[in-house]
């Protein structure tokens, strides 16, 4: 399991717009939560997995594809990354994450973060 190697970033995903009868705000039933096997902590940020029309079908017309999940939660936190990056691209890769965690928000729905389910809170591109 890669989210649990000393240096592997654990993105969390939570739901935002209820689709296929999840709850809106709330970490998705599949997601991974808890510690490692050493008492690490698992999780480390959370990001929306809302599906993402990220491609179309060409045999059906003005139809798109939904992508979503753990899978689709990540490319949101990857995308922060660069954004990061393009803004000052002297930053390190250890400054970038700690401004994504620093910028994280946690609120009535995490609780005081970090915490084993929503990692240092939801995902912030602000």
């Amino acid at each position: 399991y890669p989210g649990t190697s000393d240096h592997g970033l654990v993105v969390t995903a939570y739901t935002g717009n209820g689709w296929h009868g999840a709850t809106p705000d709330q970490l998705a039933d599949y997601t991974g939560r808890g510690t490692r096997i050493d008492g690490a902590p698992l999780a480390w940020i959370s990001a929306p997995d809302d599906p993402i029309s990220a491609g179309y079908w060409p045999e059906r017309a003005g139809s798109m594809i939904t992508f979503g999940g753990t899978s689709g939660a990540s490319p949101h936190v990857a995308g922060v990354a660069a954004l990061l990056f393009e803004q000052d691209p002297s930053r390190t890769a250890a400054s970038v994450k700690q401004a994504i965690a620093d910028g994280a928000v946690a609120d009535a729905v995490t609780g005081a973060v970090p915490n084993e389910r929503w990692g240092h809170g939801r995902l912030r591109a602000h």
